[in-house]
């Protein structure tokens, strides 16, 4: 990033578009200060947006910073780009009005059932977990089994303090690239197999007595699923568990950029192909 700061205005040839995406804190920093001043003397417009998942429907909590930049002489029809400090919290309606959060597999529940059940967890806007898991036989039992939280670590007394979810919430905390290493609430949401509800699940200083084998983790692929990642997608099969979840946490929420971008581009779409084509 520093050497792009670096070279941006030197290039003969800068790109047209760029898209950028850091971590929530990012806006404000000198960092950024510094990147606005180079997107400027380059001769670029931008529009800055710091959403999550939960904002376009998706339960997950993962609020990140996202950065549209073009060449000021492209930026014609587009709206709100400016060379200025706003950061945007919601991604404008367009006129198409086309709601585009999936690509590749059907959601099996739009709502839940009760969605005036106090003991679901997450907001009414987002979709139950139940469309992102995946069932034992689709997973393989192997990989099934191994992604069960064993007991000695559901006896540890920081386990009481774990996220658990079940299959009617609406909400999982930040899966980052430490997920399946360490176990923590702050590295991503465990699921619990039996009990629909993470708010009703019983706690307490030895998580093992009540939940003996009924906890696990989010697979690589239902991580992919809530990151906006379309079902024909596959990881290369050399690549171990491990490296799976750390690729998937370091990656983006392909569902909020999908949105930023149609939001944005839709209403110029045939403009912007005149422009690039030229």
């Amino acid at each position: 990033f520093n050497y792009l700061m670096t070279i941006l205005g030197k290039l003969s040839k800068p790109p047209q578009w760029i898209f950028f995406e850091n971590v929530k804190g990012f806006e404000g920093t000198p960092v950024h200060e510094r990147w606005l001043k180079v997107l400027k003397e380059a001769g670029y417009v931008w529009k800055q947006y710091k959403i999550s998942p939960l904002d376009v429907n998706i339960p997950m909590n993962r609020t990140r910073f996202y950065m549209i930049c073009c060449r000021e002489d492209l930026a014609k029809g587009l709206k709100g780009f400016t060379n200025g400090d706003t950061v945007y919290s919601t991604i404008p309606e367009c006129s198409c009005s086309e709601s585009m959060p999936f690509d590749g597999f059907q959601l099996k529940k739009v709502s839940n059932q009760e969605d005036d059940d106090n003991n679901i967890s997450g907001p009414s806007n987002a979709l139950p977990l139940e469309n992102f898991v995946l069932s034992k036989d689709t997973i393989g039992a192997e990989e099934y089994e191994a992604l069960i939280v064993p007991d000695k670590i559901l006896a540890k007394p920081w386990a009481e303090g774990l996220s658990v979810v079940g299959v009617d919430d609406r909400v999982t905390f930040c899966f980052t690239s430490s997920y399946g290493q360490r176990m923590h609430k702050s590295s991503g949401s465990l699921l619990h197999t039996e009990e629909n509800k993470g708010k009703l699940v019983k706690r307490g200083m030895d998580m093992s007595k009540y939940h003996s084998g009924k906890i696990r983790l989010f697979s690589p692929k239902e991580l992919l699923r809530l990151f906006g990642f379309p079902d024909w997608y596959s990881f290369p099969p050399e690549l171990k568990q491990r490296h799976r979840w750390k690729v998937v946490g370091q990656s983006i929420s392909c569902t909020v950029v999908k949105n930023i971008m149609h939001a944005e581009f839709c209403n110029v779409f045939d403009t912007l192909n005149c422009q690039l084509a030229g």
